[in-house]
């Protein structure tokens, strides 16, 4: 009897210095990976510092080198007094007070920087560590139009500068030759500094944010690199990592395990259940990534098709088209002409339906089709009854345009508005009788629009609205019935 208490008692002790253990080891895993997160989260918080600097430059480089004048000026002839001015003092009013000019041997041609940046001279910055390899990198892409920016780190001395780099690219394509024999490098740059990274430095909540052109490992730092042009770290922000999961760890280890002891088996509940979401998460992931990568196959497949078929069309619709205006003499046969505008018929109209599988294949990968702007929505209904008069015509029907007296203002694109109501009043102005009437009304609903169209035509029942939404999803058997592949809606809605 003795035995078997002492054996369930070992059992228990056993049992319970398990648990234990594995409540540590568990918080202690936890801990690391909040640490890692966190940093993580600074890295990302650095790259978005980065990344902004690097696209000012870039607004400022695109501005000046793909310039006429500054062709003329620099590659043509020099002109030292129009250098001095736009790429001098110009440049100090919008605020960049480093440019430098460099031949095609890599020579410094033009220097300008700040007066107070003593250490800045054409020597010094022939000398810059990266600054050969975001040369060679620009010179390696060619004067081209739109000319190519690279962007990357130089160290000038001791003291890091962002730079981004291109090639003078003249307007006119008469001149790509000439700026391809007598190259010139515009480097816009600019010192490297903490108020760059603002961000960073308030999530750190510290002020030990240094910059630095040395690493040492392992010294408890942690560090982010700032390379050059081809990728090669040449300076580094570093700063004292603040690890919330190793200051959890410290302060609350020894209660833990006591609470936690207490409440084993809760423990056990609650992390089987954690994984089992955990398992659910991940499969509901991987399910997602698979549908994704369905949708763009779909996608891929259905606008390399439809360009492979535009090009034959193209051709069928052309000679078509020569045949019927019977360029090269008469066709003989009557019959032969009605043929020929068959076949043109036909073609157009294969052509069109190739266009709305390359449209859809656009809509699916989320590529835009216009700017975001204000505009009045009028001017966008106008143009859509404008593209269909011939249409309206044919049928002997009108359409009204009902609008307030205030403008009707959207936010959004305008080619976008006027693409999707054109569908719609295609499809009303097809399924309406001979002459009838068609109306298109917009609204103000507050900060809304609401632009509503009427048509006599034979409508369509609730339950099915769905299916004419989505591509190929035409209510009828339109493959038997001929009436089209129901691509309006969806490329509409789109």
């Amino acid at each position: 009897m003795r035995f078997r208490i002492q054996l369930v008692h070992l059992s228990l002790a056993a049992g319970f210095a398990i648990a234990i253990g594995a409540i540590v080891v568990i918080t202690t895993l936890g801990a690391q990976r909040q640490n890692q997160q966190y940093l993580t989260n600074q890295q990302v918080i650095a790259d978005a510092g980065l990344e902004d600097t690097y696209t000012y430059l870039r607004g400022q480089v695109r501005q000046m080198v793909y310039w006429q004048d500054a062709f003329d000026n620099t590659v043509k002839h020099w002109n030292e007094s129009w250098v001095q001015y736009q790429f001098g003092t110009y440049q100090d009013t919008m605020g960049n007070h480093h440019v430098a000019m460099l031949n095609g041997d890599g020579k410094v041609r033009f220097l300008h920087a700040p007066a107070h940046d003593r250490r800045l001279s054409p020597q010094a910055f022939q000398k810059a560590k990266g600054l050969d390899v975001l040369f060679h990198k620009v010179l390696a892409l060619g004067v081209r139009q739109p000319t190519p920016m690279v962007g990357g780190l130089i160290v000038i001395g001791d003291r890091p500068y962002f730079a981004v780099a291109a090639l003078i690219t003249p307007e006119e394509k008469g001149d790509l030759a000439k700026a391809n024999r007598a190259p010139t490098v515009a480097v816009f740059f600019r010192p490297v500094l903490l108020v760059d990274f603002d961000e960073l430095t308030a999530d750190l909540n510290s002020s030990d944010l240094l910059l630095t052109t040395a690493v040492k490992p392992d010294d408890g730092y942690s560090y982010y690199p700032l390379s050059d042009a081809g990728g090669e770290p040449i300076a580094w922000l570093r700063w004292k990592p603040h690890l919330p999961g190793s200051d959890f760890t410290r302060q609350v280890t020894i209660p833990l395990v006591i609470v936690l002891a207490i409440f084993l088996l809760i423990q056990a509940i609650v992390v089987g259940r954690w994984l089992a979401l955990q398992r659910t998460m991940l499969r509901t992931q991987a399910e997602a990534r698979a549908a994704q990568e369905q949708s763009r196959l779909k996608s891929v497949f259905l606008g390399t098709i439809s360009h492979e078929l535009r090009t034959p069309l193209n051709a069928i619709i052309g000679c078509s088209d020569m045949l019927c205006s019977q360029i090269f003499g008469p066709l003989g046969n009557p019959r032969n002409a009605e043929y020929v505008r068959d076949i043109r018929a036909s073609g157009h109209r294969l052509l069109a339906i190739v266009n709305d599988l390359i449209e859809i294949a656009r809509i699916e990968a989320r590529d835009t089709c216009g700017e975001i702007e204000a505009f009045d929505a009028t001017t966008a209904a106008r143009e859509a009854i404008g593209n269909l008069q011939d249409q309206i015509r044919d049928k002997q029907q009108k359409i009204s345009l009902i609008r307030p007296d205030q403008p009707v203002i959207c936010r959004g694109s305008q080619i976008s508005l006027t693409q999707a109501l054109e569908r719609i009043l295609t499809n009303s102005v097809h399924h309406s009788p001979i002459g009838a009437g068609i109306s298109i009304e917009l609204k103000n609903l507050g900060d809304d629009v609401q632009i509503e169209i009427r048509d006599p035509g034979e409508g369509i029942t609730p339950e099915r609205l769905a299916d004419l939404q989505r591509p190929f999803g035409h209510p009828d058997n339109h493959l038997i019935a001929g009436k089209g592949f129901g691509f309006g809606i969806p490329i509409a809605k789109g």
